[in-house]
């Protein structure tokens, strides 16, 4: 079985979090393999590549939902960004950096574990 996915989603930038619209064109390709009800338990077959791209079907039918869900999660992006140079929110007050220019200062950094970069460590 061949199909495409297309679709509009509305995803979030990962530095300010605002809304943006990306486009999605997955298509996919699957085989069915009709297996008799009475011998689809019995009998444990070893995963290769041609099976692990397959759904055994059973009474000839087929529940589309899982597949379709799980291609359109692959190709979703793990990190969208709405411009390359977004410079997202500020750390301390929270504003959007794309909107206002924040005016916060740098904080002094607590870093209770700094002595641990000078830990030497030998072998035994």
């Amino acid at each position: 079985m061949n199909g495409e996915i297309t679709a509009d989603l509305v995803l979030q930038c990962g530095r300010c979090l605002d809304g943006l619209l990306e486009r999605l064109d997955e298509s996919f390709s699957v085989a069915l393999s009709i297996v008799d009800e009475e011998n689809s338990l019995e009998e444990e077959l070893e995963l290769d590549e041609e099976r692990i791209n397959s759904i055994t079907l059973i009474d000839d039918e087929v529940d589309l939902l899982p597949i379709l869900l799980e291609h359109v999660f692959m190709a979703l992006p793990t990190h969208s960004l709405c411009s390359e140079n977004c410079p997202g929110l500020c750390p301390y007050c929270g504003a959007d950096l794309n909107i206002v220019s924040c005016t916060c200062e740098p904080r002094h950094f607590n870093n209770r574990f700094g002595k641990l970069k000078d830990l030497k460590i030998y072998p035994s």
